[in-house]
């Protein structure tokens, strides 16, 4: 068997959210990308982000703990994502995946080269036209993004 960690980020400006087709999959999926050695999840989808779309994020914190202290000096309270998904590739390829959401500071976008130019910002109406061309975890966790990151503008 061949797993493998990764994340995936619904990046949110505006009230809106980006996807990209995904070169390899051709369907509309949130920015993201594999776990490297020694990488933290919340580091991940940081740097994914700014391969794939050229945008810095902020990541939503649903935990309240995140601003408190802890005991030990050398532990810290990582940001967790909001969904874990695992997930079957193909047979004997495994993914599972921390989904994160995230606001973004800007929505010009800069892909790094070699990284899908399919980007788009959607919009909840958008959204809504396009659903039955999305996977459906896609549409609700793009539609729940939007709705817990609404009107954060970086």
């Amino acid at each position: 068997m061949n797993r493998h960690f990764t994340v995936s980020i619904y990046v949110v400006n505006n009230n809106r959210v980006l996807l990209h087709k995904h070169k390899k999959a051709q369907i509309l999926l949130p920015v993201g990308g594999h776990i490297e050695l020694n990488e933290l999840p919340e580091e991940t989808a940081k740097r994914e982000a700014l391969e794939e779309t050229g945008i810095k994020i902020e990541l939503y914190d649903i935990d309240s703990l995140k601003d408190k202290n802890v005991d030990n000096e050398r532990e810290k309270v990582l940001i967790n994502p909001i969904h874990t998904i695992w997930g079957e590739i193909e047979k004997g390829h495994e993914h599972i995946d921390f989904v994160f959401y995230a606001t973004s500071m800007t929505d010009e976008l800069r892909p790094q080269e070699d990284e899908s130019l399919n980007l788009r910002w959607y919009s909840e109406k958008e959204l809504k036209e396009i659903k039955d061309h999305l996977l459906k975890d896609v549409y609700y966790m793009a539609q729940e993004a939007i709705e817990l990151c609404r009107c954060k503008k970086k």
